[in-house]
C-alpha cells in the first residue's frame, strides 16, 4: 500500500511489476532493484520529490501468504508484515466448527516452520509475521478435527477383536 502526500495525492495499493518496479500512478515508475523493504520508504521519497513539492511517502509492503484448510474462506490473503497470525485467521473467516485450530501449522512448502505449540506460542505472544520470517508464498494451515471414530480405528479394533477368536475357532476345529 502506498500514500504519497504533497501536490498530488495518491492512496493507493500498487503492485511490483517486473524490473523490479512500481508505477506511481500519475507520477512516475520508481525501480526498486536493490531495494530492501526497511529502505522502501526512502527510496520512494527519493524518487518522487523530484517530481512533486513537498512529497511525504508511506509505503506499506504486502505479503501474500495461503490459509488452508478448516476455514470459512480459504485461499490467499495480501496482508503487511506487522500483521499476527491470529489476525490472519480472522482475515480467512476463522476456523469453521469441524477444525482442529490447535493443531495449526505455519509451511514454505513442504518444510514445517511452525509447528502446533510455536504457532500458539506466536499468537499468546503477538509475534508478527515479519518476526516469525514469513515470506511471499508462505501457507498457514488449519487442519480438521479428526472423528473419534473413523474408518482406520473401527478396522484397528475389529482386527484386535476378532483375529484372536478366529485363529481360537479356527485351531479347535
Amino acid at each position: 500500500m502506498l500514500a504519497v502526500g504533497g501536490s498530488v495525492v495518491v492512496d493507493d495499493t500498487v503492485t511490483v511489476l517486473d524490473g523490479p518496479r512500481i508505477d506511481v500512478r500519475g507520477i512516475r515508475q520508481v525501480s526498486l532493484s536493490g531495494v530492501l523493504r526497511s529502505e522502501l520508504d526512502r527510496k520512494l521519497l527519493a524518487d518522487l520529490t523530484e517530481v512533486v513539492r513537498n512529497a511525504t511517502v508511506t509505503a506499506r509492503p504486502l505479503l501474500r501468504m495461503a490459509v488452508f484448510g478448516s476455514v470459512v474462506q480459504p485461499g490467499y490473503l495480501s496482508v503487511p508484515s506487522e500483521t499476527t497470525l491470529d489476525h490472519v485467521l480472522t482475515l480467512a473467516g476463522g476456523p469453521v466448527a469441524d477444525a482442529a485450530a490447535q493443531q495449526t501449522a505455519l509451511m514454505r512448502g513442504d518444510t514445517l516452520l511452525l509447528d502446533r505449540k510455536q504457532v500458539m506460542l506466536a499468537i499468546v505472544d503477538g509475534t508478527t509475521l515479519e518476526e516469525l520470517g514469513v515470506i511471499d508464498g508462505d501457507a498457514l494451515i488449519v487442519p480438521p478435527r479428526r472423528p473419534p471414530w473413523d474408518r482406520s480405528t473401527t478396522l484397528s479394533i475389529v482386527s484386535l477383536l476378532f483375529i484372536p477368536l478366529i485363529t481360537i475357532f479356527g485351531i479347535s476345529r
